[in-house]
């Protein structure tokens, strides 16, 4: 879980070599098919364009991956992600969906809210990332980075499948229990996560990332030019898509 010096945690980077995350961007916009573009309101689709052109503009090497609802059994399936489309939970479709495909390719998960301010070249060097959201001690499943078959990613998996009945998919916080709340859960259980606000290697397996990095910004706040620091790679602008 990273070193000690006088009983404190120092925050140290994992020892893995450079380029163990593929420079691959995965996202999801996952809606009813039968609603399309009427899914989301006008400005989450200005949001999202903006969003999706920072990553085409900054970083063109990287493969770009969207995942619909048309292609999102493209690498398998399961009984989970099956119970979420038959009953058109398309929230649990999109949780399944950014753990199942990082698993799978690797790479860079980020909400279709997110827009990069840098390239993320300099977080491809861990096994997995994830980052403290800021404002409460929550790490958040926005952003999070991994290479194919990590183990993190596999208790992720493990613990949607947890979430089953009727009552728990019709729960008004089953986005925040199978999203960020699941993500700092398994932190603390698995790698004993302290959930401050600074950089931490967890068992040489996880890192996890101050908030000015990735949410420079609270969502209860309001973004201003000056949120962005020089170590912010992203803003993570709060659409809260799924709201109507």
């Amino acid at each position: 879980m990273g070193r000690r010096d006088n009983g404190r945690w120092l925050p140290v980077l994992p020892l893995a070599k450079t380029g163990v995350i593929p420079r691959r961007l995965i996202t999801t916009w996952i809606c009813d098919p039968l609603a399309g573009r009427d899914a989301y309101q006008e400005h989450h689709h200005a949001t999202f364009y903006r969003c999706l052109e920072s990553w085409h503009r900054l970083m063109p090497d990287y493969d770009i991956r969207i995942v619909s609802i048309q292609n999102i059994l493209d690498y398998g399936t399961d009984d989970w992600i099956e119970l979420m489309i038959e009953t058109g939970n398309f929230i649990g479709a999109s949780q399944w969906a950014r753990v199942h495909w990082l698993d799978t390719l690797g790479g860079i998960y980020v909400d279709m809210d997110v827009e990069a301010v840098q390239r993320f070249d300099k977080v491809l060097n861990h096994h997995f990332f994830i980052g403290h959201e800021g404002g409460d001690a929550i790490a958040n499943n926005a952003i999070m980075g991994s290479v194919p078959n990590h183990p993190f990613l596999t208790a992720q998996m493990a613990y949607l499948h947890t979430f089953r009945t009727p009552k728990q998919l019709r729960d008004k916080q089953f986005g925040n229990e199978t999203g960020p709340r699941m993500t700092t859960r398994l932190l603390r259980e698995k790698y004993g996560w302290d959930e401050s606000d600074r950089l931490q290697l967890l068992d040489d397996a996880v890192t996890v990332y101050p908030s000015p990095v990735f949410y420079p910004y609270f969502w209860t706040g309001t973004f201003s030019p000056d949120c962005v620091k020089p170590e912010t790679l992203s803003i993570h602008h709060w659409a809260s898509s799924w709201v109507t």
